[in-house]
């Protein structure tokens, strides 16, 4: 059974129990997660598919999975445009189990990565990405965003350098 971030009570039936009503209410959860939630139960309701949060950026959603995203895409990204259908605008689905440049990369896409370095300092280390110029109008999201979805995927600081 797919795995969401509502109780197994709830994406079967669509009632939103208590514990669940409070998740939304104090923000933990989003109404885009409970609407994924909800159609991933039916669409996918014996795939072994853990699905994380979703994050709106207003021309696409992210969709954050710590287990492997195959299922998600499905064959041929079959479920990822049901996916995209159903939320009514394209869907990215990255995984959290890869390495960081593999993350960025994904998150950036379809902009390419020149570079990343790291920078060690003593309030921790600032990793930097770095991009030609001539790519910057290919990133899907700007930069302050991309640079706070990367440490909240990853727990790293990151700094996007346009040269």
């Amino acid at each position: 059974m797919v795995k969401t971030l509502l109780c197994g009570m709830c994406a079967d039936t669509g009632i939103l129990c208590p514990s669940c009503k409070r998740k939304i209410e104090s923000g933990e959860l989003s109404e885009t997660d409970v609407k994924l939630s909800l159609f991933l139960a039916k669409c996918l309701p014996e795939s072994p598919v853990v699905v994380g949060t979703a994050l709106d950026f207003g021309n696409y959603l992210l969709l954050i999975t710590p287990s492997d995203p195959t299922q998600l895409i499905g064959r041929n990204g079959a479920t990822a445009a049901k996916i995209s259908k159903e939320m009514g605008k394209p869907v990215k689905i990255v995984t959290t189990r890869d390495d960081f440049r593999s993350i960025v990369q994904n998150l950036m896409h379809p902009c390419r990565i020149t570079a990343i370095n790291t920078l060690m300092s003593k309030g921790g280390d600032l990793l930097k990405v770095r991009v030609a110029t001539s790519e910057l109008r290919k990133l899907p999201i700007d930069i302050t965003t991309l640079e706070k979805t990367v440490f909240e995927l990853t727990g790293k600081k990151a700094k996007l350098v346009v040269e």
